[in-house]
């Protein structure tokens, strides 16, 4: 069984290897789902801009990641984007 800490852990090493652009990388949330089988865990980061107006104002983009990661096993089983509607 993976615990909640085990959880982050495992997330964050695996969004190291997966977004190495990231800046200013926070946890925003983790829990278990509604049936218990996996912690759901979100992180916020920053990348640098890409677009010429981000460019000249500098602004980053905030991207938000949801890891589902197997209370069983504690496998990444799926990265998505968290929907901010």
């Amino acid at each position: 069984m993976t615990s909640a800490l085990d959880a982050k852990k495992i997330c964050e090493e695996q969004a190291g290897l997966l977004f190495p652009e990231a800046l200013n990388f926070h946890l925003e949330s983790l829990e278990l789902d509604r049936k218990g089988k996996f912690w759901l865990v979100t992180f916020r980061f920053d990348v640098d801009p890409e677009t010429p107006s981000e460019l000249l104002t500098n602004k980053k983009t905030a991207v938000y990641k949801v890891f589902h990661v197997e209370v069983k096993s504690g496998q990444v089983v799926a990265v998505k984007n968290r929907d901010l509607n």
